[in-house]
């Protein structure tokens, strides 16, 4: 997950400059969910408990955590600034 995440967050910040940063958060936060049903076994969507599925659950998990995180961190940012300036 940590390696996905430092591979996706550059990704994420080329990304969050050619198109708008909500956008990117929001794609991160409709996959995070499908990412967690991936990480362990589910009757009601027939997915297995195979070690390669919680793998790819958890860097996927990764990824959405950098898609969060990179475009929020200047948004937070700005919103600070701005409050100091009032």
């Amino acid at each position: 997950m940590a390696l996905a995440f430092g591979i996706g967050s550059p990704v994420v910040g080329w990304l969050c400059s050619v198109c708008d940063p909500l956008k990117c958060i929001l794609i991160a936060l409709i996959i995070s969910p499908i990412a967690i049903f991936m990480l362990g076994p589910s009757v009601l969507l027939g997915i297995p408990d195979k070690i390669p599925i919680i793998i790819i659950g958890l860097a996927l998990q990764g990824f959405t955590g950098a898609g969060v995180l990179v475009p929020a961190i200047p948004i937070m940012i700005g919103a600070g600034i701005d409050k100091v300036k009032a």
